[in-house]
């Protein structure tokens, strides 16, 4: 059970390629309205990154395998990328709201804090081109023996995209699931 081994042999350029385009060819364009995407950077002055999973990297390492690949978040990668391009930040929501799992049978309305977080994100958007939201479930929702009783988002995520869209600005949508939702 030599762990360092095992990283030596798993994490090599060529596992690390093949995961590339494992990645790549996985991803599904579901909806382009207006043909957002691809986001031109010559155009884009302003960008919003929103959504409980936007600064999140805790949902891309498989507890089934080594855990030193390095990860980045959807934040951290759209700075890098984009050096001309002032990128902001505001949360949003957390993956679930108080009262998860039962809320997703009952809902219930937000917090008074809850409410604000939207709140910032929505203010924040007001002044940008275009929203990045990066939604779906986290590592402690999909896997053995993590059922759910919904398709939905979970949380107030649904919430949160629909007050992005009501700004006017164009919503980008990222999905991070490992199982259908709707």
């Amino acid at each position: 059970k030599d762990i360092k081994a095992a990283d030596k042999i798993v994490n090599t350029r060529d596992a690390k390629d093949f995961a590339l385009r494992l990645n790549l060819e996985s991803m599904v364009l579901l909806k382009n309205k207006n043909s957002i995407l691809p986001l031109d950077k010559a155009k884009l002055k302003s960008v919003l990154v929103t959504g409980p999973l936007a600064n999140a990297t805790n949902y891309t390492i498989s507890r089934y395998g080594p855990s030193n690949h390095n990860s980045i978040s959807v934040l951290e990668g759209l700075k890098a990328y984009s050096k001309n391009i002032k990128v902001e930040y505001a949360k949003g929501c957390e993956m679930v709201n108080e009262g998860f799992p039962g809320t997703e049978l009952i809902g219930r309305e937000e917090t008074e804090v809850e409410k604000r977080s939207i709140n910032e994100a929505v203010e924040k958007a007001k002044a940008v081109d275009v929203i990045i939201a990066v939604v779906g479930e986290d590592e402690q929702m999909v896997g053995e023996s993590l059922s759910r009783t919904s398709l939905e988002l979970p949380g107030h995520q649904l919430k949160l995209l629909k007050a992005l869209h009501a700004t006017g600005k164009p919503v980008i949508a990222v999905l991070v699931n490992g199982r259908p939702l709707t």
